[in-house]
């Protein structure tokens, strides 16, 4: 029946027939079928590339993580089980949902607000009985130097409250031997954040102290283009898979190392990079990352 229809066509209609008839030849083919994936996935690359240049993630930030912005509060619901993935971003940090008379007066301190820019590290007040610094910010390249310098400059401190949206994981890790050198406490305070990269940080403490009231959270990697110092690439293709892979082992190994169950990193691998799985409370100390709830 086909035949007969492209037989009784118009010569214009043989012509286009002819070369569509091709086309669906071609695809038949191996070498048409991966020009078509090809094809698909270059139009998903331009998109991406599209979306990410409309947003202004890849503008400089003056050494912020891409769309961090000025940090403003979410208020979202606490963790649950089976209802702790948010929508991540560096720029919206989450808020519970209480009466704001409810949160004045925190065990752990005052409450954590959210912060523009890359980490700074300054003295704060005695948390659990412990000289204290805040560090507070984004955890980017040159991140962990600046923390050491600090630490050098104040031997007393001896604990460490972290309140990050995440950062560079390979400065992560080397911040998170600083600490671990150093056999500081790590604490995250109340309504603080430490998501991401943060929980790296967090698993070297010798001590990890968490509130009840904050936010601790993982997410998979995702990566950003290894030459840029301050502001951070979004989604940069210059790691291969087994890059990808070898951190992933790195940081089982130091969440080993801490005596933090690595089972706490598949909800990592499970979790897109744009979405976070906040931790319940048990599974905090279930995993071992917090070794008390303050």
């Amino acid at each position: 029946m086909a035949d007969t229809e492209t037989q009784s066509n118009t010569p214009t209609d043989n012509a286009s027939g002819g070369r569509l008839l091709r086309w669906a030849a071609a695809t038949r083919s191996r070498e048409g079928a991966r020009w078509i994936i090809r094809g698909a996935f270059g139009m998903a690359a331009l998109v991406l590339v599209l979306d990410v240049v409309e947003s202004g993630a890849l503008s400089p930030g003056g050494g912020q993580m891409p769309g961090n912005g000025d940090a403003v509060g979410n208020p979202t619901a606490a963790p649950t089980p089976g209802d702790q993935v948010r929508p991540y971003s560096p720029r919206l940090w989450p808020r519970r949902i209480r009466d704001d008379a409810a949160g004045m007066d925190l065990p752990s301190g005052p409450p954590m607000e959210p912060v523009r820019g890359r980490m700074t590290v300054e003295r704060t007040v005695p948390v659990a009985g412990m000289v204290t610094a805040l560090a507070a910010g984004a955890i980017l390249p040159g991140t962990a130097g600046e923390v050491e310098r600090f630490l050098n400059a104040h031997p007393d401190i001896e604990a460490l409250v972290l309140n990050s949206p995440g950062g560079a994981l390979q400065e992560g890790m080397t911040l998170a031997d600083v600490i671990h050198e150093r056999e500081l406490t790590t604490i995250v305070t109340g309504d603080g954040l430490c998501a991401s990269t943060c929980p790296v940080v967090l698993a070297a403490g010798r001590q990890r102290l968490v509130s009840a009231d904050a936010w601790v959270g993982v997410h998979q990697i995702f990566l950003a283009d290894e030459g840029v110092e301050d502001t951070g690439g979004l989604f940069g293709t210059d790691l291969a898979v087994y890059d990808v892979q070898r951190l992933n082992g790195a940081v089982i190994r130091l969440f080993e190392r801490s005596g933090v169950d690595p089972g706490v990193w598949v909800h990592a691998l499970e979790t897109p990079p744009l979405s976070m799985y906040y931790l319940t409370d048990e599974e905090l100390t279930g995993f071992g990352l917090a070794t008390e709830l303050l």
